[in-house]
């Protein structure tokens, strides 16, 4: 009885850092804002446009940090689905391994994708074409990169996750 009580508390935990991290993924995305208004109110009340090609640098950043949150998102729900669920049994219920959840999920990842990449890719776009033609070639070139590397990373680490809903999906199936 107590080893049941243990799992289905880990159980509890564990769902609940899973929530847990995904404001503090969302969070990342309002930091991100955050810094881009506060960028342009400075350079609008002054002459330093080049100062915004920090935004698509700062995106950068946060891009890695949205994929790192991404990886343990996807770590926790296999430990959830794979390890702590088959020994629970059958008689909780477990949002990660509904049918439901399994068959939207994955449409949930992509619509997320392009909304994180509007979010980062419309100030960095913003930055880059203020500043084409005003600062050096190579500043705009290393924005360009960033913001692009920005975007992959993104889609990159979604589509990791969808292979590994739809893994799921084929696993559970019975």
């Amino acid at each position: 009885m107590a080893q049941v009580e243990v799992l289905l508390k880990t159980f509890e935990i564990c769902q609940s850092s899973i929530v847990n991290r995904l404001r503090q993924r969302d969070a990342i995305l309002l930091v991100f804002m955050t810094f881009c208004g506060t960028i342009f109110v400075f350079v609008n009340k002054g002459d330093n446009k080049d100062m915004l090609l920090v935004i698509p640098l700062f995106g950068l950043g946060c891009a890695f940090l949205l994929a790192y949150h991404t990886v343990m998102l996807e770590s926790m729900i296999r430990f959830l689905t794979e390890d702590l669920y088959p020994k629970l049994g059958k008689d909780i219920a477990c949002l990660e391994l509904s049918r439901g959840f399994l068959e939207t999920g994955m449409m949930g990842v992509r619509i997320r994708s392009i909304g994180y990449s509007f979010i980062l890719m419309i100030p960095s776009l913003i930055s880059i074409s203020i500043n084409l033609g005003e600062v050096e070639h190579w500043l705009i070139v290393a924005s360009i990169l960033a913001l692009l590397l920005s975007l992959g990373l993104v889609f990159y680490f979604d589509n990791s996750h969808v292979k590994a809903v739809r893994a799921r999906a084929e696993s559970n199936k019975d």
